[in-house]
Order: C-alpha cells, then structure tokens, then sequence
C-alpha cells in the first residue's frame, strides 16, 4: 500500500494568508500520518503577474518577487517560519 498524502491548496486565500496558514498546519501539534505538500496557483503568481505587467522590462523583478514567495511556502512546507516577513515583503 502507498503512503498516502495531503495537498494543500491555495484557493481563495491572499498569497500571505496561504503561506502562514500552511505553516500553521504543518507547526500545529498534532500527530500527522501523512506527508503534506502545497499546490499554489494563484498564491504564487497574484505579486509575479502584478511586478510583471506583461512588460519586458519587469521580467527580473518578477522572477525576483516568484523567488521570494516560493522561498517562503517552501519554508512552511518544511515546518519552518518563513525566514522573510511575509506580509511586508523584502524589494
């Protein structure tokens, strides 16, 4: 049998609010049995798509701001507080 696993999903929820409710979960002190993972589309991409603009001249601020927030919900991910503010992000 196959260890079986939650993914947490993003839906609805600020970009902020996804991360520190996943580190929540995952720092919360219950017993667990399962591996838990996140499946962000929307709460990684709502700040990228705003410091892009669809513009050429965005496109490394962009990947700097997709940078930080998959740092931070990986850090959530692994039962870590995330190492940046997440509500008042680094620039």
């Amino acid at each position: 049998m196959g260890e079986g696993g939650v993914t947490f999903l993003s839906g609805g929820q600020s970009e902020e609010d996804a991360t520190i409710n996943l580190n929540a979960i995952n720092t919360c002190a219950l017993l667990k049995p399962w591996a838990l993972t996140f499946s962000y589309g929307r709460a990684l991409q709502a700040s990228v798509l705003k410091a892009w603009q669809g513009k050429d001249e965005n496109v490394e601020a962009a990947q700097k701001e997709l940078l930080v927030r998959a740092k931070a919900n990986s850090e959530a991910a692994v039962v870590n507080i995330p190492s940046i503010n997440i509500v008042e992000k680094e620039n």
